[in-house]
């Protein structure tokens, strides 16, 4: 089959462009034909992580994503749009795509990534935002909602309750290497492991980083921590020289890399970052998102979520509730089995 996959697909990476990612690599290691639109423009700031032969394409406005969404639509099977669904500009891609696929007898999929969508969704203006969503929802085959919670909202939106379905957003771990082993051995004998993403300053998840390792922080846990910022090597060195006495508790990862990130995260309890929707960063200042993890034998997914939203200063309250979270004495839910990539197969070929 010949697949248009519409989505994030560009770095910083965190578990909706990881997802994506992973669809697109088993797609590709299959022998299907896939073209990828991704759904923002590429900013400069990561133009040099991608690889040439990425095959990634940028639209330089909305006439110019019509445009190739035109032009790859017309030699693919199936038009599968990937979005956590909650801004402006992403919801009109939404729509146009599932329209210009419409029009061109393709079969249209849409995924909605779990986040803020179960709390916009609700929010959409009934003269705009709502009826954009019916409509895009009328043209579409399937609609795959991450999370029961974003299922029960994206549902509301239209009447035919039999094309939606809940599959998380899973993606695959690679193996560890002796380089990886390495670079994450100040992660061993750690009882947990808390992965930050996306810290920059200033913002809520750095001055939370801060409480949690001032006040609250356990010896006998480990720490990734993801900068998201330019002056990456500067704010290594205020972290270390603030809390040098923890210094071998902490491990740096660049968020450019999707194989660091993802073999960060299948070591975490606890994933902490900053909010996101449609490659750009939300909320930096008053919002953060707290993950739980399952994973399977080769793969993972988030399958609880608690978002933050600050009011006065709450940074110590959020450090202390994710400290709780660590201490508790619950273990990891047990391997998750399940074939959701043959589930999303099944979509596909309109067996499910």
């Amino acid at each position: 089959m010949r697949f248009l996959l519409i989505g994030n697909f560009i770095p910083p990476y965190e578990e909706e462009n990881l997802h994506n990612h992973t669809l697109l690599h088993q797609l590709k290691q299959e022998g299907h034909e896939c073209s990828v639109i991704n759904i923002d423009e590429l900013s400069p700031g990561n133009k040099s992580s991608l690889s040439k032969d990425s095959g990634i394409v940028f639209a330089r406005n909305y006439l110019d994503f019509i445009m190739k969404v035109i032009r790859y639509g017309l030699k693919s099977d199936v038009v599968h749009f990937l979005t956590k669904g909650y801004t402006r500009p992403g919801l009109m891609k939404l729509w146009t795509a599932a329209f210009l696929g419409k029009i061109m007898f393709k079969k249209i999929i849409i995924t909605l990534h779990p986040e803020m969508f179960s709390i916009f969704g609700q929010l959409r203006s009934k003269m705009g935002g709502q009826q954009l969503l019916h409509l895009s929802f009328s043209m579409a085959q399937r609609i795959i909602c991450g999370d029961a919670h974003t299922y029960n909202i994206a549902s509301s939106h239209y009447s035919d309750k039999k094309k939606f379905t809940v599959i998380p957003p899973f993606f695959l771990v690679p193996e560890s290497s002796e380089i990886s082993n390495k670079h994450f051995n100040n992660l061993e004998g750690r009882k947990k492991t808390i992965v930050l993403s996306g810290v920059k300053y200033p913002s809520l998840i750095f001055n939370v980083l801060n409480d949690l390792l001032n006040k609250y922080f356990d010896p006998e846990t480990g720490i990734v921590i993801s900068i998201s910022e330019q002056k990456v090597k500067q704010l290594q060195h205020v972290l270390v020289e603030a809390h040098g006495k923890f210094a071998d508790n902490i491990v740096f990862v660049w968020p450019y890399e999707a194989r660091m990130i993802s073999l960060a995260y299948s070591r975490a309890d606890v994933v902490v970052r900053t909010l996101s929707c449609d490659c750009r960063p939300l909320f930096n200042d008053i919002a953060l998102i707290v993950k739980k993890p399952v994973q399977s034998s080769n793969s993972m997914y988030f399958h609880e979520s608690l978002i933050f939203i600050k009011e006065g200063d709450t940074s110590e309250t959020i450090a202390y509730t994710i400290n709780k979270l660590l201490k508790e004495k619950s273990e990891r839910p047990p391997l998750d089995e399940e074939d959701y990539y043959g589930k999303i197969k099944e979509i596909y070929s309109g067996k499910d």
